[in-house]
């Protein structure tokens, strides 16, 4: 539907296998695609750096940079103050958002039906998959 935007528009889908992706990604090859991303670790620069640092693994596959949004994320990963820290999340994300070098679509989230004699798993919000290890049948 892409062509109701603008007739001139082409896309062109193709499936790539992970190995090819990667390589045409990062030699940005690929002027669309999508991809995910999850948190591993709870902080903001998890995100804001893989998405808005010039070194970043999003923009540097794009070849989006912006000197000044560096600087900012730079700035606030080093930030003590948890207030001022928070404030320049709000303002990379800010800018960020004015210059859309990414097209942010859904996460999706996990709902799982436990028996009562499951114990032991413990919902980790940084993590869409069960760590069954310490799951246990009592």
């Amino acid at each position: 539907n892409i062509e109701k935007l603008n007739p001139k528009f082409r896309v062109d889908l193709r499936g790539v296998d992970w190995a090819n992706f990667l390589d045409k990604a990062q030699r940005r090859l690929m002027p669309l695609f999508a991809r995910g991303w999850l948190a591993d670790y709870p902080d903001a620069h998890n995100f804001i750096y893989a998405f808005y640092h010039s070194q970043g693994r999003y923009p540097s596959a794009q070849g989006y940079a912006n000197p000044e949004l560096d600087a900012l994320i730079e700035k606030a990963v080093v930030e003590p103050s948890p207030a001022r820290r928070a404030a320049l999340y709000r303002k990379i994300l800010a800018k960020g958002h004015d210059e859309a070098p990414a097209i942010f679509t859904v996460h999706p989230s996990g709902v799982y039906g436990i028996r009562t004699w499951v114990k032991g798993l413990v919902d980790n919000p940084v993590n869409l998959g069960i760590y069954y290890y310490p799951i246990e049948k009592r």
